[in-house]
């Protein structure tokens, strides 16, 4: 095959399985993992973003697991890559303690609300 109908094939599968997780259903792979929308229920999660109800999830087979823990190489790339894919989902506000926003004074807060009314 060539290397751009193999990119059509795998650009259909993908897309196949996005539509089938969208529209609830899961996708298991054997050997490799399942697909599947993962219904979000804690208040916390809800809060942040109340417009999602799931979140795609993956779950790699108990084969897949096993065979990259023992086998693939901890390299110096991945490990930079891995870091700066979480430091752009990272919350980049300073904070006062454990995963809490940060504190603001009344004043502070007034000052906010004016700057964001002005701009708009």
């Amino acid at each position: 095959m060539e290397r751009e109908q193999v990119e059509a094939v795998v650009a259909a599968f993908l897309e196949e399985v996005v539509d089938e997780v969208a529209n609830g259903h899961v996708v298991s792979i054997e050997k490799f993992g399942a697909f599947a929308a993962w219904l979000i229920e804690s208040p916390s999660a809800l809060a942040r973003d109340p417009s999602a109800r799931c979140q795609p999830k993956f779950s790699p087979s108990r084969s897949f697991n096993e065979r990259v823990r023992y086998s693939a190489p901890a390299t110096t790339w991945a490990k930079r890559r891995l870091a700066k894919h979480r430091s752009n989902h990272a919350l980049r506000l300073p904070t006062t303690g454990r995963g809490s926003l940060p504190e603001m004074t009344n004043a502070e807060i007034r000052q906010s609300i004016a700057t964001q009314m002005a701009q708009s």
